[in-house]
């Protein structure tokens, strides 16, 4: 079954970090979870530029859905702590903006996940045990098609 709040989290990490200039290696289906696949800790990026990607899921499930998985913020919490960052919230309105910025392609992201999801879990639909498929949702070039389509094309609603 399809998480669209974690989709639409995934989907605001990867907006971020795109903007920010951070390499996407790909959105995957790990253990029944979407996870974006980048290395936050190469680079010359700033410290700050990688929290705010950490925030950013947080910020576009709020922009979406008006409020957040906590466990996922708590997730991302971690790892900010892990690069000796502050609250979430200290971040938080900076990736909002980035997210507003990009609402477009956070729509397009959405969309393509939720497809590839559906596309990808149908083997799985009924099949009755209890292991959890992992796959590739996003390749780093689906995510860069996506990335550098024009802002204002049509985007279907979820």
């Amino acid at each position: 079954m399809i998480d669209k709040q974690a989709i639409c989290h995934e989907a605001g990490h990867t907006v971020a970090a795109l903007h920010l200039g951070f390499r996407v290696e790909k959105i995957e289906l790990h253990q029944g979870f979407p996870r974006t696949v980048m290395n936050l800790d190469c680079g010359q990026l700033a410290v700050e530029q990688k929290l705010i990607v950490l925030a950013a899921g947080i910020a576009a499930e709020q922009a979406v859905f008006g409020d957040y998985n906590h466990k996922a913020c708590g997730i991302d919490q971690e790892m900010i702590s892990e690069r000796r960052g502050g609250a979430i919230s200290d971040y938080l309105l900076e990736a909002s903006r980035i997210v507003h910025l990009h609402e477009p392609c956070l729509q397009r992201l959405r969309v393509r996940l939720m497809e590839r999801w559906l596309e990808e879990e149908g083997p799985y639909t009924f099949d009755p045990s209890p292991r959890s498929p992992s796959f590739e949702l996003l390749s780093h070039d689906d995510i860069k098609s996506i990335w550098a389509e024009k802002p204002f094309g049509h985007v279907r609603p979820i």
